[in-house]
């Protein structure tokens, strides 16, 4: 019973998110929609915003099993790397879900549902070319640093800014900005700029393979 109310409430607040938007999206709604009482629906989830996260989470653990099965992550980091950050990029803002992925940037949803996923992709890196380094320094280039310029860049687009910039440019400058800091050997940068070039054609494979949108939220969030 408690499995089967906790799966209707995700997959109900998935489709609102995603038809009307986050923010009008409210906690009574979700429950009258999912046919439950409120007080049930709160013991499930004590916020939407718990319930948000929770399905962003759900959406990049699936992207990063699609780019797992494309790119052994421990082989060719770099790559994993790249085409994760590209994949959740090109996926998020195509007209289903980008409504819903921006409203998840500006209330920070998509950096708690990253922080919640654990990425681990820098220390992988860090391990493939035996790179030294703290700790503390590789988890904040790895989950704080990339999400925050992610979010400027695309939501500063939004409004007009950064002309100059396209979208396509960003998943580069995301993961770019994750790796600056090993950039100073010449040899480490070209398979930088290697990953990111081959990223695109890793990325756009995985899209053309992925089930119809109804098909895919029922894999997601079945009932």
């Amino acid at each position: 019973m408690k499995k089967a109310k906790d799966a209707i409430i995700l997959s109900v607040s998935n489709r609102m998110f995603l038809q009307d938007g986050y923010k009008p999206t409210t906690m009574r709604k979700i429950a009258q929609e999912a046919e439950v009482s409120l007080g049930l629906a709160t013991y499930f989830f004590k916020s939407k915003r718990l319930i948000a996260v929770k399905i962003m989470e759900t959406y990049l653990r699936d992207l990063r099993s699609r780019v797992s099965a494309a790119v052994d992550a421990a082989d060719r980091p770099l790559l994993h790397s790249a085409s994760m950050v590209r994949l959740c990029d090109e996926f998020l803002m195509t007209p289903d879900y980008r409504v819903f992925f921006l409203e998840c940037l500006y209330y920070d949803i998509y950096a708690e549902s990253l922080q919640q996923l654990g990425t681990g992709s820098l220390q992988r890196i860090t391990d493939k070319y035996h790179i030294d380094d703290n700790p503390d320094l590789i988890l904040l280039s790895d989950n704080y640093i990339p999400p925050s310029i992610e979010r400027i860049l695309l939501l500063e687009k939004e409004k007009g800014n950064f002309s100059r910039i396209s979208y396509d440019d960003i998943p580069d400058i995301v993961f770019q900005s994750s790796v600056e800091r090993y950039a100073g050997q010449e040899e480490f940068r070209d398979q930088v700029h290697q990953a990111t070039v081959e990223s695109r054609g890793i990325v756009s494979q995985i899209l053309s393979s992925m089930p119809p949108r109804e098909a895919y939220h029922a894999l997601l969030f079945p009932v």
